[in-house]
C-alpha cells in the first residue's frame, strides 16, 4: 500500500536525525536510514567491498598470530611450559579454538555481539545445563551471528548471580544468510533453545555497537558514487542518440518512403535503427533530412567525492584510509600508516580481545571442557607494535658501534653481550651460552712467563730467525 503524501510531509517535519538544526528531513533527503538493524550491517558487510574490507583487515590483523595461556602472571612466560599449558595448547589446536574465536570475533564486528556455541559430547540436550563431574569432550565450535541469537527469559531475581542475564538463548540455524539463487532449494530452518552453559557471548548483547555504524552513512554514499558513475559511463558508451528532422521533412514522405502504413509506426523504426546502431559494429544509420547527435553526459570525475568518503570511514574505524583502499604514496607514507594500523590492532588485542579470551578460557574451565589450573592464568599475545627483524638487527649495529666508541676512549662497553642478543630478538640462557662456546675455535693457551726474558724481566720481542751459512763449493 502505498502511504499518502501527507505522511512523508508529516515524517520529514518530525524527523530529528542529523546534525543541521534548520534541516530536520536532512538525512531523509540524503537517503540515510534513522534506524538500523543487523540486517542492515549484514547486507553492507556482504555486498559492499570497502565495508566487508574494514572488518576483515582488522580481524585479519588482530589474528596475525594465535594467542596462548600460560599459568600464573606475564612474568612466568620466560620459564619451560608447565603440564597444564602444554595440554591446554593441544586442546585448542585439537578443537580449533582460535579459528572459532576469530570468526565469532568477525561476526560480532559485523552486529552487536555474537556468540561460540559449544557441542558437547556428555549426553545432555541443548536447553540442558552441564552436570556432574569429569572432563567433557568439545566436539564441535560454532560461531553465531546476533540475527541468529536470541536472548529468552531474562532472570529477573534480583538475589541471583545471573540477575540481568537470559536462562536460555534460541538459537536459529541458517536464519543468516545470503538469498538462495531462482531454482536453488535453501536449507532448512531449525530453532533450539540453547542453556548459557553451552555458549559463549561476545560483545554486549543489551547496548552493544557494530563496527559499521559509525561509517554507515559514507557507505551510502560510496554506493551512490560508484553506482552513480558506473550508470553515466554506461549510458555514454551505449551511444543514445537524439534525431532531429529539419523543417522541410515531411512525416508522410518517411512513411511512404519505408513502406509504413502510418506515422505511428515511425517512431518504432527509428528505435530498430538505434538498437542495430548500438549492437552492431560495422552497422550504419541512413537519415533522410534528419540531424542525428549523440546523448552525451559529462561525468565528473568520482574520485575525489570518492575520497572524502573513506576519509571519512578512516576516521570512524581508526584504520589508515590508505590501508581500507590499498593505496600507497610513498615509502614513508605507507611504513607510517601500518604502524598506525599495527597500533590500532594492538590496542583491540589489550583492551577488548584479551578480555573476551579470558572469559572463553574461564568458561571452558567451569563446565569441565579444560582441566582446571594449579592457579591463575594469564592470556598472552605477541606485540604487533614490536620492531621488524630488521629494525632489531639496525639497532644492534648502533648498539655495537656505541661500544666501540666507548672502547676506544678506555672507557667500559655501554652494553654486554647479552643485552645486544636481548635487542636483536635473542633468549639468554644456560644453553644457547654453552652451544655458543662450543661453536669457538679451539685456540691453544699461551704461556705468559714463555714471552718475558727471566734476566731482564722485559717481554721478549719476536726476531726474525737468522740466515743459514753459505755452503762452501
Amino acid at each position: 500500500m502505498q502511504r499518502p503524501p501527507l505522511f512523508d510531509r508529516l515524517f520529514a517535519m518530525f524527523s530529528s536525525m542529523g546534525s543541521d538544526d534548520k534541516r530536520k528531513s536532512a538525512w531523509r533527503e540524503y537517503g540515510y536510514k534513522d534506524n538500523l538493524t543487523f540486517e542492515d550491517f549484514y547486507n553492507l558487510y556482504e555486498r559492499e567491498g570497502v565495508a566487508h574490507g574494514v572488518v576483515d583487515i582488522l580481524n585479519g590483523k588482530c589474528f596475525e598470530t594465535n594467542p596462548w595461556v600460560i599459568e600464573g602472571d606475564e612474568f612466568d612466560e620466560n620459564r619451560p611450559p608447565t603440564a597444564w599449558e602444554k595440554e591446554f595448547k593441544a586442546f585448542a589446536k585439537k578443537a580449533k579454538l582460535w579459528k572459532a574465536f576469530r570468526t565469532a570475533d568477525k561476526y560480532r564486528m559485523v552486529g552487536r555481539f555474537s556468540g561460540i556455541i559449544l557441542q558437547l559430547s556428555d549426553g545432555g540436550k541443548w536447553a540442558d545445563p552441564v552436570k556432574g563431574s569429569g572432563k567433557r569432550v568439545i566436539k564441535a565450535l560454532i560461531p553465531a551471528w546476533e540475527g541468529q541469537l536470541k536472548a529468552a527469559d531474562v532472570d529477573t531475581n534480583a538475589e541471583s548471580p545471573t540477575y540481568g542475564e537470559p536462562k536460555f538463548w534460541e538459537y536459529t540455524e541458517n536464519a543468516v544468510q545470503p538469498k538462495a539463487d531462482p531454482g536453488q532449494v535453501a536449507p532448512p530452518t531449525r530453532s533450539l533453545k540453547i542453556h548459557p552453559d553451552r555458549i559463549i557471548i561476545l560483545g554486549d548483547w543489551r547496548s552493544g555497537s557494530s563496527f559499521l555504524k559509525a561509517p554507515y552513512n559514507a557507505f551510502v554514499n560510496l554506493e551512490k558514487i560508484t553506482g552513480g558513475s558506473g550508470e553515466s559511463y554506461l549510458k555514454n558508451a551505449s551511444r543514445q542518440i537524439g534525431i532531429n528532422f529539419d523543417k522541410e521533412t515531411k512525416p508522410e514522405d518517411l512513411v511512404r518512403a519505408n513502406g509504413l502504413k502510418d506515422a505511428s509506426q515511425l517512431q518504432g523504426l527509428i528505435d530498430e535503427q538505434a538498437k542495430d546502431l548500438n549492437t552492431g559494429i560495422d552497422a550504419s544509420l541512413v537519415t533522410w533530412g534528419a540531424t542525428v547527435t549523440p546523448l552525451v553526459a559529462v561525468v565528473p570525475d568520482p574520485t575525489p567525492h570518492y575520497s572524502v568518503n573513506i576519509q571519512t570511514i578512516a576516521a570512524a574505524t581508526g584504520e589508515p584510509a590508505k590501508i581500507i583502499s590499498g593505496m600507497q604514496t610513498g615509502e614513508r607514507a605507507s611504513v607510517e600508516d601500518l604502524k598506525q594500523f599495527n597500533k590500532l590492532g594492538q590496542g583491540r588485542r589489550v583492551n577488548e580481545l584479551a578480555d573476551d579470551g579470558e572469559q572463553i578460557v574461564a568458561h571452558l574451565i567451569r563446565i569441565g571442557a579444560v582441566t582446571p589450573p594449579a592457579g591463575e592464568t594469564t592470556f598472552m599475545w605477541d606485540d604487533l607494535t614490536e620492531a621488524s627483524q630488521g629494525e632489531k638487527l639496525a639497532n644492534v649495529v648502533l648498539m655495537a658501534d656505541v661500544n666501540q666508541k666507548s672502547a676506544g676512549n678506555g672507557d667500559l662497553p655501554v652494553f654486554a653481550s647479552t643485552e645486544l642478543r636481548e635487542a636483536a630478538g635473542y633468549e639468554n640462557d644456560a644453553e644457547t651460552d654453552k652451544a655458543r662456546e662450543d661453536d669457538l675455535p679451539d685456540v691453544e693457551p699461551v704461556d705468559p712467563a714463555a714471552t718475558i726474558d727471566p734476566l731482564t724481566g722485559q717481554p721478549v720481542v719476536a726476531s726474525a730467525a737468522p740466515a743459514a751459512p753459505a755452503v762452501p763449493a
